[in-house]
């Protein structure tokens, strides 16, 4: 959403929130969602799919690049 660190452990209703707030104060910002090695793609998968139940539908995937 910004250039701030990170935040973990922050509940869904929380992340919409937060992208919802950030796409009013600047909608054209980009929405990206990743996780580490021990994150189930299965997790990334829920939250792309309630952020785009929630309305927000240009969701990018971030990689690591190595």
């Amino acid at each position: 959403m910004n250039d701030n660190e990170v935040q973990r452990g922050l509940s869904l209703q929380d992340i919409i929130v937060r992208v919802r707030a950030e796409l009013s104060l600047k909608p054209d910002s980009p929405v990206a969602v990743g996780g580490d090695a021990m994150t189930p793609y299965a997790e990334v998968v829920l939250i792309l799919d309630e952020l785009n139940q929630a309305g927000i539908e240009k969701v990018g995937l971030l990689t690591d690049i190595k």
